[in-house]
């Protein structure tokens, strides 16, 4: 089978070979599970079956349509039935490697008439059975993140920006179809068992771990997490952090707007994000999508009320449309003339665990990463180091990360509570606005696509070293 592909790929393919690969290709469709039809489409990206490709080749090897070509234009025009045929196979590599794959999976047979008497039997242990199997893991791992793997950047958040979640899912379903398929036929429930066996890994939920303990998994193996906890158990913390924050902040949610909140929650937990066709399904259909679009726009209308307006005026998104001018009585000013200093930190070699409350600690930017600040992203600063107090970082600081994926480098956040002996790192950044700026629309500006604002700042944050610096907006 992958020879006659690889014929395929370099248009090298006979007219008896093209019939015997429809032969096997039919043949593997025959035993396809919905799993790898699905990868096939995924693939393919325009609904080619095997079947149908399986049909195309057999069409194309016809004894009346080679006669009838042969006549019409000579051997040319023969030949020409089978490369189209084969076209769909000669443009996608990725196609005929998962094609492959399947293949070996199928081949893999089970002797079921052969006795067989058990002369010994020898526990293997399972630590070290668990410990070879994460080894090899990682080699997995280590080459596809050399080899620039969707899923590893998609994990790693590297690459990934211009990514749809459609396509995000599908690089994870490529990568676990992978390792199914493969020498060890690994599941992530598989993998995630391992880690448990070796402590190093909270234990599972009952049900199967899916695309979101796979990215988990990449993620700790290659060293982008410290701890590895069930994807599902992250994204309730989270959540539960930013509603705590929301309180903290005044924000209120009516019982409506909290059941979308957590519907949405629930998506993004099983399926790692949600677009917006998502809601238009079950059960989000039942509770009817125009609300939620209410629930938005009135969100989106109450943010625009901090700044320069009237109390309870609010901001609608035709307001700052392309070609529209500025509300009455604002201004148009540099971001630099409202900014008194822009401090940067300090880093060390930290301990790879979060601080304890009486311990200092310095942010990391997954803190500022998610639209919120989150103190829990830190790492805990070695006993005896050296600590400045100015980078001390307090409640109502403006903080903006200037290390990290290009989609979320110069993210802004403003902090609300948070505990003590918190640092800022070499990686983010403090604002410190003049008086005549309130922070909430500082950052509210700062978010806005219309202004740009982070997008121009970008080049500039990378380039920030520790200290404070008054002017360089």
């Amino acid at each position: 089978m992958k020879k006659l592909l690889d014929k395929t790929g370099t248009l090298a393919l006979s007219s008896d070979e093209a019939e015997t690969l429809a032969r096997r290709l039919a043949r593997v469709d025959r035993q396809l599970t919905d799993d790898e039809r699905r990868r096939i489409e995924e693939v393919t990206g325009d609904g080619t079956t095997l079947t149908s490709l399986a049909r195309r080749l057999a069409d194309a090897v016809d004894v009346d349509r080679q006669d009838a070509a042969l006549r019409t234009g000579g051997e040319q025009a023969a030949r020409k039935l089978v490369t189209d045929a084969i076209a769909p196979l000669t443009g996608n590599p990725e196609l005929r490697k998962l094609i492959v794959e399947i293949r070996h999976q199928q081949d893999l047979t089970y002797d079921e008439t052969t006795a067989v008497a058990v002369t010994e039997v020898v526990e293997v242990d399972r630590a070290e059975r668990a410990r070879k199997e994460l080894k090899d893991w990682h080699e997995v791992l280590t080459k596809a993140e050399r080899d620039c793997h969707a899923a590893v950047q998609v994990a790693l958040g590297s690459g990934s920006g211009n990514r749809s979640v459609a396509e995000k899912r599908a690089a994870l379903r490529e990568l676990e179809g992978k390792i199914k398929s493969g020498p060890r036929a690994w599941t992530p429930s598989i993998l995630w068992g391992h880690y448990e066996q070796l402590g190093r890994a909270a234990a599972h939920p009952g049900r199967e771990a899916g695309l979101g303990d796979l990215m988990a998994l990449i993620r700790y193996e290659l060293g982008a997490d410290d701890q590895l906890q069930p994807y599902r158990n992250v994204v309730e913390e989270r959540f539960q952090g930013w509603l705590l924050r929301q309180k903290q902040a005044g924000v209120e949610f009516t019982e409506e707007q909290l059941w979308w909140l957590k519907r949405i929650r629930d998506v993004i937990a099983s399926d790692v994000g949600i677009e917006s066709p998502e809601l238009n399904v079950e059960p989000f259909t039942a509770h009817g999508v125009a609300g939620l679009y209410g629930h938005v726009r009135r969100k989106d209308q109450g943010a625009g009320t901090v700044g320069r307006t009237e109390p309870g005026t609010g901001l609608s998104g035709t307001e700052f449309s392309e070609g529209d001018g500025l509300p009455d009585g604002w201004v148009r000013v540099r971001l630099g003339d409202v900014l008194d200093a822009i401090e940067a930190g300090k880093s060390f070699t930290c301990e790879p665990r979060p601080a304890e409350p009486e311990e200092w600690g310095i942010v990391k930017v997954s803190a500022m990463t998610y639209g919120s600040f989150d103190e829990a992203e830190n790492k805990a600063v070695p006993a005896g180091a050296a600590v400045n107090p100015t980078y001390e970082i307090s409640p109502g600081d403006v903080l903006v990360s200037r290390a990290n994926t290009k989609a979320y480098v110069g993210a802004p956040v403003l902090v609300g509570d948070c505990r003590p002996r918190l640092l800022l790192s070499d990686k983010s950044l403090r604002l410190v606005p003049n008086r005549a700026v309130d922070k909430r629309w500082l950052v509210y500006a700062l978010r806005s696509p219309k202004f740009g604002l982070i997008s121009k700042i970008r080049p500039r944050v990378r380039r920030i070293p520790c200290g404070t610096f008054r002017r360089v907006f």
